[in-house]
């Protein structure tokens, strides 16, 4: 078991989605054959060992036709080409390790060797200096301290208005 533990809130969602304690997935995805896998970090690997194959709802505080979904499982873990890790590091300057998808946004979500997690997609967003932290406004639908990253510039700014 890993000592990642999350908020209560965000905790009783995993719980909802069949997490509980003891809880090691971790040889579906040594076993996958994905791209990169052993470069993975190690807090990545220690989370997907207990959080993996779970589609977690969010539990935002406001009220919204809108249920977002956190998919975590094999599909979604490193990318199809080392191609891509590739143009990540030139664009970013870090190799982004992805392991979820983000529904019904269809975003992918990454992290990088620092714990840092992103959301990649139609547009870049950086939403959290830590790992937990990045985990934790993913499923309460929290933006605050999220930043774009804009292609122009090549850097990161405010998040545009659409």
């Amino acid at each position: 078991m890993c000592d990642m533990k999350f908020q209560e809130k965000v905790q009783k969602q995993f719980k909802k989605a069949g997490w509980h304690d003891g809880r090691d997935v971790s040889s579906r995805y040594e076993n996958a054959n994905i791209l990169r896998y052993s470069d993975f970090p190690p807090f990545l690997k220690n989370f997907l060992k207990e959080y993996g194959d779970l589609q977690v709802e969010d539990c935002k505080p406001f009220q919204s036709n809108v249920t977002n979904i956190l998919k975590l499982g094999i599909p979604y873990a490193g990318y199809d080409e080392d191609q891509y890790y590739d143009e990540d590091f030139t664009l970013y300057g870090k190799f982004l390790y992805p392991f979820g998808y983000f529904y019904p946004d269809c975003y992918m979500v990454a992290c990088d060797d620092e714990g840092k997690i992103y959301m990649l997609g139609d547009y870049t967003f950086l939403r959290s200096e830590t790992f937990n932290e990045g985990i934790e406004r993913l499923l309460i639908d929290d933006w605050s301290g999220t930043l774009e990253f804009h292609e122009e510039k090549k850097s990161w700014g405010n998040i545009r208005k659409w």
